[in-house]
Formats: structure tokens, sequence, C-alpha cells
């Protein structure tokens, strides 16, 4: 039996790319054995990419866990999710992967955080040749899309797979337990995600002040929890000063039945992230599996799982204007969003449910 050792973060925090190394523990596995040292760098949004001394403690608690599984149980074979370009967690990656990748016959990358090819360059010299010996050359490189920065190839991976991530269809699973609540006369807009600047919620905000002669037939549902204090301010201020108070509501985190239950009853997801290491956005496809119109930007691999005019609408990256107008044009035309809607759950269930992605990765592991 193959056995695979995973170092990665769980929840919490409740982001996208812990939710997904959760499910690859805890994948059905043919003839894999997986094992798994947990990152717990940050247990809030708020803490990642800061440092605290904590942080410093806990990589080499990680190392000191890696060499132990690695000899305990003979594992040959390393799996990590490399930083993205950021320097708090290049500097973790470069200390972990210089202490354990030798250990380990390959190695696999899987790229959920993009762009940590392109912060090479932003480093000093001396230290590129830490960074080179860290991330350069593993077995395997995946990433989520062709749309996505090519780290695996500017890294050297031997091999460079394009995997897209799956989910649970809690669409029909969850049917008789969470109940679809409609105003009819409200079209309610959800949000799903980090409350910060570079995950457009900003742009959204400022687009919907923009539709003053609509704004009583919207409602704008924001879930998740802000980046910072400072910002959250900044955010209630900015929709007190547009007066679009009534039909602006933060949320706060939802998770489990309460977050699916935000999904079934919404009417159109708006997601204009611009964020740097995003890479694919699992909210778009919760928001598909729900039936519900995307309005998102051309950024990374979104457009790589929305389709334009299709399953609906891309826009510019804080083009606030035309983001405005495709929410009006979703808010006014409900035979859109409902076709679009269609049409995303059907591309949901053609590319990416839990199902296909656990026999990607089955047959990529055992490839290895």
């Amino acid at each position: 039996m193959k056995k695979i050792l995973i170092v990665g973060q769980t929840p919490p925090p409740w982001g996208g790319q812990c939710i997904m190394i959760e499910k690859i523990i805890n994948m059905k596995y043919d003839s894999i054995k997986i094992y798994h040292v947990r990152m717990f760098f940050s247990s809030e949004f708020d803490e990642v990419g800061k440092f605290k001394f904590k942080k410093v403690f806990h990589i080499f608690y990680i190392i000191a866990m890696i060499y132990y599984y690695r000899f305990k149980h003979n594992i040959k074979v390393l799996y990590y999710p490399p930083a993205g370009p950021n320097l708090i967690p290049v500097l973790r990656d470069i200390i972990i992967l210089n202490s354990v990748r030798f250990l380990f016959e390959k190695t696999i990358f899987h790229f959920h955080a993009g762009g940590v090819s392109e912060y090479r360059t932003q480093i000093p010299s001396l230290l590129r040749i830490l960074f080179d010996k860290a991330y350069n050359g593993v077995s395997v490189a995946i990433r989520l899309s062709h749309l996505n920065p090519e780290d695996g190839r500017k890294l050297k991976a031997i091999r460079e797979e394009i995997i897209p991530l799956g989910i649970e269809d809690s669409y029909l699973s969850l049917k008789e337990t969470v109940k679809k609540v409609k105003n009819q006369d409200v079209i309610t807009i959800l949000f799903v995600g980090v409350v910060m600047y570079q995950k457009g919620v900003e742009d959204l905000i400022r687009a919907v002040g923009l539709l003053q002669d609509i704004k009583e037939k919207i409602k704008v549902r924001i879930v998740g929890k802000a980046e910072s204090l400072a910002f959250q301010n900044k955010l209630l201020q900015l929709v007190n000063d547009l007066n679009i108070d009534r039909c602006v509501e933060f949320c706060g985190v939802k998770t489990g039945n309460d977050k699916w239950q935000e999904y079934a009853n919404a009417d159109i997801f708006c997601f204009p992230t611009f964020f740097e290491c995003e890479t694919f956005g699992v909210v778009l496809l919760e928001a598909m599996s729900y039936k519900l119109p995307v309005i998102s930007t051309y950024w990374r691999g979104v457009p790589s799982i929305v389709s334009d005019e299709e399953t609906g609408l891309l826009v510019p990256i804080n083009d606030i204007e035309k983001l405005s107008y495709a929410i009006r044009k979703l808010v006014i035309d409900e035979k859109a969003r409902s076709s679009m809607g269609i049409r995303g759950r059907q591309r949901f269930l053609e590319f990416y449910t839990d199902e296909i992605f656990s026999k990607n990765m089955n047959n990529l592991f055992n490839s290895i």
C-alpha cells in the first residue's frame, strides 16, 4: 500500500484551501494510506500572512512531526500546498521544505494558492538560492486551472497536472433540511468569503450604490468574517454614505446547514474577486450547485469555472460600473437568472463534483 504524508492546514479558519485539504485527507482511496501533519499557523483569517512568535515555534513542531511520520511509517511521498505570493508564508515554506524534502523520494505540490513563482523576483538575491532549493524540481505540481499562474512549470516540476476542485452536492443531500425561504418582491444577492478588499466586497457595495433606482428590490447578504475591524468599519461607513444601509447586511461566518441555507435563499451570487492568491474559488462551485447565476471577474481561474453569458456574467476587476450593470441585468431579468442558474448546475455536475475530484486525485496518487 502506498503511503502519502499530507502537510497542510484544515479548518479553522474556514477558507477554501483548508476545506479542500480536509477533503483530500478524508477521501476514500483504493490502495493509498494517508497520514497528516496539521499546520495551524492561523485560527482566524486576520492572522493569515502575519508574523507571530508562536508561528516560529510551530514551524519546528511541524518539521519534527514530519520526521516522526517519515521514519515511523516509512512514508516516501510528501504532499505539500505551497504558499501564495506573501513573504511570511514563503519564508515558512523555505524553512520547512529545505528541512524535509530530501527525506522523501517524491514530492507533490498542490497550488491551492497561486503566484509563488512570480514572487521570486521580489525577494533578496541570496534568499533566492534557498527559494530555489525549497520549491524547484518537485515530482508533480497540481494546478487547479489552465488560467492560473504556471507555478509548476516555472519552478521546474518534473510533471504538471491540472485537476479542478470538486465539492459535495449538498443541494440534493440537504433538500429536505434546507428549505428555500423567498421574498418574491426582493432579489437576494449573496457574497460568501473572507470579507476583504481584494475579494471585491467594497466593489460590490459601490456597485450597489449605483443602483439607487432599484435598491428597494435588492438585498445584499455578505457572509464571512472581515479581514480586520478597521476594514469592517470602513464598509459600514461606506454603506451608510451610499444610503444603502437598508439593503446590505453583514451576516458573519456561517458554516454547515446555515451556509447552505444562505445559498438556497439567494437569487444571485456575486464574487468580484481580484485576490492575488485566488486560483479557483470554491464558493463559485457552491453557488453553481445551488442553481445560482454567478457574477464574478476575469481573474485567474474564475473564467474556467464561470462561462460568461452562459452560467453567469464576468466583468473586469475593479470596474464598478460594469459590475453594477451586470447586477442590474440579472436583477431585472428573471429568465436570464433562471437559465444561467440551471446551466451552472449542469456544469457543476459535469466537472466539479466530489466524485470527479476524488477519482482524479486517486488516479494521480496511484500514478506517483
